[in-house]
């Protein structure tokens, strides 16, 4: 169960009355994402503090341990612009750290963390030895990055749907499978895994347009 209010934030075992998360140990002044991981039974939260950069934090939600936590998320991955475009950086990191983050649970390992910045993988989710993610890596920077969706029968990749276009990488390094992106008419929405490709599925509200059909 969890119990809020503003500026403060615990969730508990309402049998045993274990406190599994308190927003008063990262010194969070804002709770933004709270998302539970069915697969390896973790809590990610992510939250703001009154000072410093935001926190991205990783819980067991059988004992409330910390696996691992990361001031490091929203760091800007690419050249640091100068003049209107530094200005429209930083306006879309500071949105960034207060949107809900998208997280994926990328086999029994790995998740991988959508921000509007960027999509961060490989976040390894057994706990670390100094409290800190073990392996963190950045995939390739993304504009309106719209869906990261797991591989079916591939353990080894991620899809991802941007814009009008939909691409594979490595989970391992974030490095392209695909020589080009596959493209279609409309937002990329989900995929349909089949033995015989990727059927991408448009985002289409006012008419319909057909699934396009690229190889997995």
């Amino acid at each position: 169960m969890e119990a809020a209010k503003p500026g403060l934030s615990m969730i508990f075992d309402p049998v045993t009355g274990t406190v599994l998360f308190d927003s008063r140990r990262l010194n969070l002044t804002q709770v933004v994402t709270r998302r539970v991981l069915t697969q390896t039974g973790t809590l990610i939260v992510h939250g703001r503090r009154a000072s410093g950069p935001p926190v991205v934090a990783l819980y067991d939600l059988a004992t409330g341990n910390q696996r691992w936590v990361s001031e490091s998320l929203f760091q800007q991955s690419g050249p640091k612009r100068g003049g209107l475009g530094g200005l429209m950086q930083g306006l879309v990191r500071m949105a960034s750290e207060v949107t809900t983050l998208e997280v994926l649970q990328a086999g029994p390992e790995i998740i991988v963390v959508n921000t509007l910045t960027n999509l961060r993988g490989s976040m390894r989710t057994p706990a670390p030895r100094a409290g800190r993610p073990p392996c963190q890596r950045r995939a390739p920077a993304i504009r309106e990055t719209r869906a990261a969706l797991p591989s079916i029968d591939k353990p080894d990749r991620i899809y991802v749907g941007f814009d009008d276009r939909l691409m594979a990488y490595k989970l391992a390094d974030g490095q392209p499978l695909w020589p080009k992106p596959a493209e279609i008419q409309g937002w990329v929405h989900d995929i349909v895994q089949h033995p015989a490709g990727i059927i991408i599925l448009p985002e289409s509200p006012r008419r319909t347009r057909r699934p396009a059909m690229c190889a997995s």
